[in-house]
């Protein structure tokens, strides 16, 4: 259906994307929202009545790198206001308010710490 992350589909028709990404990517954040700006153009009721109404979707990304690694060889300085945060929940707010703008979208991405990263998943046998 959709190139790239094939989504999971809910008993409520919620629509969730999972991928663990191993190796720093410079424009992951980018591809993410690739995969999800495809998977809602699949997912929309083209033709005479054009049905938009979409439902949740969420993408969780679990990485073993932080943005600050994968963002240093393109030369991009990124400095995390809380070094103890690697959990983000990002959905489209209203930047003014700060009210949630739009529900059906959320994503989360895990960045790697100390307790979390892609070797322990592989020993474990989850990868």
């Amino acid at each position: 259906m959709v190139s790239g992350a094939e989504p999971c589909i809910t008993g409520n028709e919620e629509h969730i994307m999972v991928e663990i990404q191993c190796a720093p990517q410079i424009y992951f954040i980018e591809r993410v929202l690739t995969y999800v700006a495809r998977l809602i153009n699949a997912l929309s009721d083209k033709g005479k009545k054009w049905n938009f109404n979409l439902p949740k979707i969420y993408s969780l990304n679990i990485l073993d790198f932080t943005f600050e690694e994968a963002m240093k060889p393109a030369g991009i300085e990124l400095k995390k206001v809380d070094p103890n945060k690697y959990i983000s929940k990002v959905q489209l707010i209203d930047c003014e308010t700060k009210e949630l703008f739009y529900s059906k979208l959320t994503l989360s991405v895990g960045e790697r710490s100390r307790t979390m990263s892609c070797r322990v998943f592989q020993r474990n046998g989850m990868m």
